[in-house]
């Protein structure tokens, strides 16, 4: 299976997973200047920034692999998503 078509599964997956714990997916794969937000979701006040990473096997690492790389992008990704429309807010 193709990459891109994996990721995509593993977007929805995460979307389904989001919208069953009462969130609302307000951007996926939004484009910004330092790169693309997966998905953004709100519920009551809170928004959240998700990066998915879908594996198609175990020896592509584990999940746990943020790091302060993904930790600048998302700060920068929350700020460009918040301003995109304030209507969510």
């Amino acid at each position: 299976m193709k990459r891109s078509r994996i990721g995509s599964l593993g977007e929805d997956i995460a979307e389904r997973f989001l919208e069953q714990h009462g969130y609302r997916v307000i951007a996926r794969n939004y484009v910004i200047a330092r790169g693309e937000i997966d998905l953004a979701a709100y519920r009551r006040g809170t928004v959240a920034i998700v990066e998915v990473k879908t594996r198609s096997g175990s020896s592509y690492g584990t999940a746990n692999i943020a790091n302060r790389k993904f930790g600048t992008h998302w700060t920068h990704s929350t700020g460009s998503i918040m301003g995109r429309d304030g209507a969510y807010w």
